[in-house]
């Protein structure tokens, strides 16, 4: 058998040992992934929020960060193993950052660019993401907005 066995594939708890870092608001769904994290048997989750909820995040059991990707981008740069950004602020550059050598980064939305409307989107951006998305197969977090964009 060639490689490396994942034993954790097929495991009731996958996320054993990983650190999640979660980059959005502290709604229904970041706490939804918290929980669902650290059922999982997830180390450590870090929630991104530029909402001051630091005592609620701590009470289901992760560790708050600054909203300002500036700040947290040195508590977590390459120790990351699953990244899940529903912002986009900075069209994941922090987030893919945060990641390990193998790390996934997950993009939920494109809250910021989208917020707008869809004519915030210029064609310069949909061209870098879909030559980042070309370049790097690591970028599959773009695969389910790119079909959405409307082209030439």
């Amino acid at each position: 058998m060639k490689g490396r066995i994942d034993h954790t594939r097929h495991s009731r708890k996958p996320l054993v040992g990983k650190k999640i870092l979660i980059v959005g608001s502290c709604g229904t769904f970041e706490r939804a992934i918290i929980e669902l994290a650290l059922f999982l048997g997830a180390k450590r989750v870090y929630l991104a929020s530029d909402r001051n909820h630091d005592n609620y995040v701590r009470l289901l059991g992760a560790k708050p960060l600054n909203g300002n990707p500036e700040d947290w981008l040195d508590v977590v740069e390459g120790k990351i193993d699953i990244a899940i950004d529903s912002i986009c602020e900075d069209r994941y550059e922090h987030s893919y950052a945060a990641l390990n050598e193998n790390g996934i980064l997950v993009g939920t939305g494109m809250m910021e660019i989208t917020k707008y409307g869809k004519d915030l989107i210029s064609d310069i951006e949909k061209a870098w993401t879909h030559a980042t998305v070309l370049i790097n197969n690591r970028c599959t977090y773009y695969n389910g907005i790119l079909p959405s964009w409307k082209t030439d």
